[in-house]
């Protein structure tokens, strides 16, 4: 295997947790494994907390002084100094598009959505443009992303779609805490449970969730559990035009539901 140098643009802050910024935070456990895969990776951050203790990568933090929006160009170009002095090889950043204007590397961006900031705008959409043809792979976590991408972007980009997939060394069936947990929620001991995590959303398709959901309603011992911050929930359920009894939402992360 040959060894890679391998660096991830990060999120304004490390460490990033699951419950602002899913995505990403599942990339800085990655990068932990890329490394353990005897690959060299660096993740450059604006100054912030420290990388999560034993995360097993270097982080290197890029100081800006200018406010946002600019701070974001202004940090790209600052790591664009860093790029040959680093012996970068391979970059990736994900919903960055702009990272496609860095040279003297080969980039990749992953995107889960495709409007981005300014995108309306003729001069923001060029831009754009510009900067995503210089992309050598543009990854989206789904076929309905895939497909707006195409719509928004074009399909002369080539993007394709790389799942998010799940880290068994992570996630793993816990048959006693699960059987708590739906006493917990007053799931009898055979029905068959659907459960969603993630931002309760358009975006992420919820409003398409509920309204398969509501085929399954004349049956018993079926229930929908929804995890995750509320979002646009309310305009979501108006959306799906339907009037769910059955469904749960579980709002923190020690189990409490409404």
């Amino acid at each position: 295997m040959t060894r890679l140098r391998i660096a991830h643009i990060a999120p304004p802050s490390l460490p990033v947790t699951t419950t602002r910024g899913g995505a990403l935070s599942r990339r800085i456990m990655a990068t932990a494994k890329e490394q353990a895969a005897q690959h060299d990776v660096i993740v450059y951050s604006v100054p912030g907390p420290a990388a999560p203790p034993g995360a097993g990568f270097r982080v290197i933090f890029v100081r800006c002084v200018l406010p946002r929006p600019w701070r974001d160009l202004e940090f790209l170009m600052r790591v664009q100094l860093r790029l040959r002095r680093d012996g970068i090889q391979v970059l990736h950043s994900h919903a960055v598009p702009l990272a496609g204007l860095l040279v003297g590397v080969r980039k990749v961006l992953t995107v889960d959505y495709v409007k981005f900031r300014g995108w309306g705008n003729p001069v923001g959409r060029r831009a754009y443009l510009f900067a995503l043809r210089r992309f050598q792979r543009i990854c989206v976590v789904s076929r309905y992303c895939l497909e707006q991408f195409d719509t928004v972007w074009g399909h002369d980009l080539r993007a394709s779609v790389v799942g998010n997939g799940v880290d068994f060394d992570l996630y793993r069936p816990d048959e006693l805490r699960g059987a708590e947990f739906r006493r917990k929620l007053g799931v009898e001991e055979g029905d068959v449970v659907v459960l969603y995590v993630g931002r309760l959303c358009g975006q992420k398709g919820t409003d398409l969730l509920l309204q398969a959901f509501e085929r399954l309603r004349p049956q018993d011992g079926v229930r929908l559990i929804l995890v995750g911050p509320e979002g646009d929930f309310d305009t979501v359920l108006a959306a799906a035009q339907t009037h769910m009894t059955k469904w749960q939402t579980v709002k923190d992360r020690e189990g409490g539901s409404e």
